[in-house]
């Protein structure tokens, strides 16, 4: 083993001890989230702003970590949970370069491809799914990236 493997196992096992204690979702989390939703047609949106969840990508702040990113176009649970499965095991290029495959146990942070901060500028991880009437809010939570 070298020791960019070495470094590399090392914060992977960091960061999955402090996984332990976040409120922040893993991807298996936000799939049995919106698989729990029963009507499938809902349109899909963020807690706290007009943004709505769009693509996963590689995390900027830590590419082995997702990004979802956010745009202004709707989206329905059923688009929304197909692109989320499908992230499952899918490999995506850092910012930088390299290849990280992602899988049910990544975190998940809020941004666009190339940004490591949501829309105000802040570290935002996802923390929850819910039905609210007519939708499903992706709740999110500023929180520090610790790894």
């Amino acid at each position: 083993m070298n020791l960019k493997e070495i470094l590399s196992n090392s914060v992977a096992a960091r960061r999955t001890n402090e996984m332990k204690h976040s409120r922040q979702l893993m991807l298996i989390e936000l799939i049995l989230g919106l698989e729990s939703i029963q009507d499938k047609s809902k349109d899909v949106c963020f807690d706290v702003a007009p943004h709505i969840p769009r693509l996963f990508n590689s995390w900027r702040g830590a590419y082995e970590e997702l990004a979802l990113g956010y745009a202004n176009e709707p989206i329905n649970v059923e688009l929304f949970l197909y692109r989320a499965r499908k992230a499952n095991g899918q490999t995506y290029m850092g910012y930088k370069g390299g290849e990280y495959t992602m899988g049910r146990n990544t975190p998940i942070w809020v941004a666009n491809y190339g940004d490591s901060e949501s829309w105000d500028d802040k570290r935002r991880g996802l923390v929850g799914v819910e039905e609210h009437g007519g939708e499903v809010v992706l709740n999110t939570e500023i929180m520090e990236y610790l790894g």
